[in-house]
């Protein structure tokens, strides 16, 4: 049997290797952020061990730049959100000033934290760190450079909804996907007036996106410039769906929240919600489309629902009524959102129940939070593919 002495030094050890165990990680984040700061600026790089937060501050010839280095260990959205929860306070009140650091921060990690206007910097050397008044960092790999947006090119509804559509129609065909993003595919791009006719925009407006898209490195243009023989190819599919999914989730739709009573989402969508629509209207996102596509969680928390545009705009009302659905602005367990014409467009079938593109399920989990970031990742590596 311990005695209290024997309990107390035991406690002791605990408490010393718990301090130890923090440090080290503090460390480990200090040391992430003075690599990724220009080499005149290391030497001037010091961490203070404040009574609230540690903070890593540069030494400038007048005044000096001070961040908060949070660890936020492999760097899976769920690791991020853990330790931006943990320092909560810093977060709130001084948001400017944090840096998450990890091993490996995922593309769905950084998405979230961009998202939020949050600096990172992970192990890989790859880093997006800004502090006020007009200090900015971007330090990225090849590879990631090329998902970065031009400074010309700006994400809008129209070429939102063209890139969308694009993406999606790669994942019906997964035999044509392009191995990498290294050179020319052979996956072709439709013509501008055929894909103006499925989107709802312009030839003209389409023709500009795709320019913008070439911009960027993600298609580029073969054969003449006009007439036979000219047309437009996927290098980077890759990229366009990375810097799409930060656009998106950002990118508030139009929808309405809903609540009604039953056990199952599956069994409300197959009792309930098919009888009330018709064919070619709706679509089901979000966490039951997830587990019909690529299952992840074991539970189905909510269901998000697109409606056609004059469903949504005409027929809201009658149909939640006939569901027995309530309007709530939240804690919805339905969620009906106003669809866009390629959304509906390109919707497929799973055991019975239309679901969107597994592009627009992509960016719809990336709207849930941590937690559906990691549903992303998970989506992305396991049913996408690029």
């Amino acid at each position: 049997m311990l005695d209290r002495k024997s309990v107390v030094h035991c406690c002791s050890d605990t408490k010393s290797w718990s301090i130890n165990f923090l440090k080290e990680r503090e460390n480990l984040a200090a040391e992430l952020i003075k690599r990724a700061l220009p080499e005149n600026l290391r030497g001037r790089f010091t961490l203070i061990d404040a009574t609230d937060e540690p903070v890593a501050r540069v030494a400038l010839h007048e005044g000096s730049l001070d961040f908060i280095p949070i660890w936020a260990g492999e760097g899976f959205p769920k690791d991020v959100e853990a330790a931006l929860a943990v320092n909560a306070r810093a977060v709130a009140q001084r948001p400017e000033h944090v840096v998450v650091t990890a091993r490996r921060l995922s593309s769905g990690a950084r998405a979230f934290l961009e998202g939020r206007r949050i600096s990172w910097t992970d192990g890989t050397g790859d880093a997006h760190i800004e502090a006020p008044p007009a200090f900015l960092i971007v330090r990225e790999h090849d590879a990631v450079r090329r998902q970065r947006v031009h400074p010309l090119f700006r994400w809008a509804a129209s070429t939102g909804a063209l890139a969308e559509y694009l993406l999606a129609g790669l994942t019906q065909d997964p035999g044509s996907l392009p191995p990498s993003s290294d050179g020319h595919t052979a996956v072709r791009i439709p013509p501008s007036g055929q894909l103006a006719d499925v989107i709802a925009w312009s030839p003209g407006q389409v023709s500009k996106c795709l320019q913008g898209f070439d911009g960027q490195g993600w298609t580029v243009k073969t054969g003449p410039t006009r007439g036979r023989g000219a047309g437009r190819e996927f290098v980077d599919p890759g990229a366009m769906l990375t810097s799409w999914g930060v656009w998106y989730a950002q990118r508030a739709n139009q929808c309405q929240g809903a609540h009604g009573l039953w056990r199952d989402v599956d069994d409300f969508v197959r009792q309930h919600l098919q009888g009330a629509l018709v064919d070619g209207e709706w679509a089901v996102s979000g966490w039951l489309a997830l587990a019909q596509t690529a299952p992840f969680a074991t539970d189905v928390p909510n269901l998000t629902c697109y409606l056609a545009a004059e469903v949504y705009d005409d027929e809201l009302d009658r149909l939640m009524s006939d569901l027995e659905l309530r309007r709530v602005s939240a804690g919805p367990r339905v969620t009906f959102v106003r669809a866009e014409p390629q959304v509906l467009a390109q919707r497929r079938d799973e055991k019975g129940v239309p679901l969107v593109s597994k592009i627009r399920l992509f960016g719809d989990l990336l709207k849930a939070g941590a937690r559906g970031a990691d549903a992303a990742d998970h989506l992305r590596e396991s049913s996408i593919g690029f």
